[in-house]
């Protein structure tokens, strides 16, 4: 039987494939960008993919700022805000992985708010015009939130608006080509886990569980012979196109439990976000699988055997990618365990989760992926 469902989706256009790159300057052009703003690491900037991107944008690149910094403390953030300042700019671009895209929408929130004009319904758009050019698959170019933290502390916070979800996405599988074993392996994962948050995810719709099913089904099918073949760029691309439907299906959803706590994680240690969600994703799946039902035969048919325990499959699937790291192995500590533990209970993800998650649940978990 069908229940009532609303599903709101934000105007972005999404470029995906080999020369995506190519796109750029059209998506620019069409939402009247004239001076534009690249943000990226400093490796980014210097990198044949930074200057590909700087051939693309030609003479609208008014200003770049390279001063991204993984996990977007919030120092970072507001060195974003001043380059910003320095020079009339009416849109951003973001070139790199979760870091620099999440760095953008900082940039873009701050904005907003200074101008005294943030968002206040889904019809709203976006004041500064954000277009993303990932370098991995990490699901950050397809949603509104995003996440900072105090280097002081190490304390993650999160926030976001429909208005900071970028409009433009060019995924070129080119760019994505570049990560080594170990990155791309991590991203693998991410991209899993958004999928995956999202087909468990209370709020979901019949829209947005095709598209994650779709996404997972992609990336279980193709990601391990795209790492037995690194050099298959099609293989790549196929498994673009799964994060790219797992990073749209997300979009609908919000953080759930894999993405509160690998973020609480990474912020915390400095680990790898990838890194980290690969070593908590089949205890996170195992710890929820039980109270699923019907939800947990779709994930494993998404896996590729309905009639599997879904956390098994997990494991195997990131065994195939080459990435089993414990949190051990990552640097967690025992303290880091508890820090995130007792943070967890304030976050989005743990709250609206389908099993009840508690300090004690979040402990045991992380135990277990140490």
């Amino acid at each position: 039987m069908s229940m009532a469902w609303t599903h709101t989706s934000p105007a972005q256009r999404v470029v995906t494939g080999h020369g995506a790159l190519h796109a750029l300057p059209d998506i620019l052009r069409e939402v009247g960008a004239r001076r534009v703003m690249l943000v990226c690491t400093p490796g980014r900037a210097d990198s044949e993919a930074g200057e590909a991107v700087r051939r693309a944008l030609g003479r609208t690149l008014a200003v770049t700022f390279d001063g991204v910094e993984r996990g977007v403390p919030a120092t970072a953030a507001q060195q974003a805000v001043r380059a910003l300042r320095s020079e009339p700019v009416d849109a951003v671009v973001s070139l790199g992985g979760g870091a620099a895209i999440d760095t953008t929408k900082a940039l873009a929130f701050f904005h907003e708010h200074e101008s005294g004009a943030p968002a206040a319904g889904f019809a709203d758009r976006p004041l500064l015009p954000h277009v993303a050019v990932p370098t991995t698959l990490v699901g950050a170019a397809y949603t509104g939130g995003f996440a900072m933290f105090d280097p002081s502390t190490r304390r993650s916070t999160s926030t976001g608006a429909i208005t900071l979800v970028p409009v433009g996405v060019v995924a070129d599988a080119g760019l994505v080509g570049d990560l080594d074993a170990t990155r791309y392996g991590g991203s693998i994962a991410a991209a899993l886990a958004h999928g995956l948050d999202t087909l468990w995810a209370p709020d979901r719709t019949p829209e947005v569980e095709a598209v994650a099913i779709a996404g997972v089904s992609r990336l279980a099918q193709w990601a391990p012979h795209s790492v037995a073949e690194p050099d298959d760029a099609e293989l790549r691309a196929a498994v673009l196109d799964g994060a790219v439907l797992a990073g749209r299906a997300r979009q609908h959803v919000g953080d759930g439990l894999l993405h509160s706590l690998a973020q609480l994680l990474a912020s915390r240690t400095d680990a790898p976000y990838g890194l980290v969600t690969a070593a908590i994703l089949a205890p996170i799946v195992a710890f929820t699988a039980d109270t699923l039902g019907e939800p947990a035969r779709i994930i494993g048919r998404s896996l590729g055997d309905a009639d599997a325990d879904p956390a098994e499959l997990v494991r195997d699937l990131l065994a195939s990618v080459g990435v089993t790291p414990g949190l051990e192995v990552l640097g967690v500590t025992d303290d880091d365990i508890e820090s995130v533990a007792r943070q967890s209970q304030a976050q989005r993800g743990v709250q609206t989760h389908p099993r009840p998650v508690g300090e004690a649940d979040v402990r045991a978990l992380l135990e277990d992926a140490w």
